[in-house]
């Protein structure tokens, strides 16, 4: 039989002679070496087991997470109010004063006195130190209108007409004026002194107070005149006797009532 004959059949008796299911392993050796054939298993199938339900993926312990602002939502654009509307038109401003006045002023008495004075006399007005006023009077104002009217002025206020008629009184006896004497004032310079009744032209029975005129020493005019409704007086000096004239005549006499 040879030598590979014998090979076959020892390998067949140890096939048989083993039996059952246990591991087999066939050594098959040839003329050109071992062959190690591995040994039969029985499949079994592998069944891929699914991740648990409750496993949380984790992200790496080693990676940064950045935290972004939250989505960005443009703001509602709202249109700008409209301006206001232009205030109404008032009044317009009183002219601002022409000459310096202390604070305070005007108080009720110069209110009164300057409240009746035109606007070209009014805003030259300011208030007269107590020291000057005449005796008995309880307010009073001096108006620089000598350069812009022809004559500086002086209004007092009296708390009564015996008041006034008694400060008049002593000016007149002062610079010894007769009563009744000569018409004063003119447009003509009458013979100086001189003292009347005044009145408005269109009112000649309705008198008003009176007035008197002179001369002082120094060369100035002087009108003094009363206003007995409004229980005043005032004052009219300037180097001639026309401008005292004219200024109380045309501008600076006291009205009844307030004006505007």
């Amino acid at each position: 039989m040879g030598v590979a004959g014998l090979g076959l059949l020892a390998a067949a008796a140890l096939v048989a002679g083993c039996g059952g299911g246990g591991t087999t392993t066939v050594t098959v050796t040839g003329t050109t070496g071992a062959t190690t054939v591995p040994p039969a298993t029985d499949p079994t199938p592998t069944t891929p087991t699914a991740p648990a339900t409750d496993t949380v993926a984790t992200a790496p312990t080693d990676s940064v997470v950045t935290a972004l602002p939250p989505p960005r939502t443009d703001a509602a654009t709202t249109a700008p109010a409209p301006p206001p509307p232009p205030p109404s038109p008032g009044p317009p401003a009183p002219p601002p004063p022409l000459v310096p006045r202390p604070p305070g002023f005007p108080n009720g008495g110069e209110a009164f006195l300057i409240s009746r004075l035109g606007p070209a006399v009014r805003e030259r007005c300011t208030r007269e130190p107590v020291r000057d006023r005449s005796r008995g009077a309880i307010a009073g104002v001096v108006c620089e209108t000598r350069s812009a009217l022809g004559a500086k002025s002086w209004y007092e206020l009296f708390p009564s007409v015996r008041a006034l008629e008694a400060s008049y009184a002593r000016y007149r006896s002062a610079q010894d004026v007769p009563i009744g004497v000569r018409n004063c004032p003119n447009v003509r310079q009458p013979p100086l002194p001189g003292e009347t009744t005044w009145f408005y032209r269109q009112e000649r029975d309705d008198i008003q107070g009176r007035v008197m005129c002179f001369r002082e020493s120094d060369g100035d005019y002087w009108l003094i005149w009363t206003h007995e409704s409004l229980r005043a007086m005032g004052f009219a000096t300037a180097r001639r006797y026309l401008s005292a004239s004219v200024y109380w005549t045309r501008q600076g006499s006291l009205t009844e009532a307030p004006r505007s």
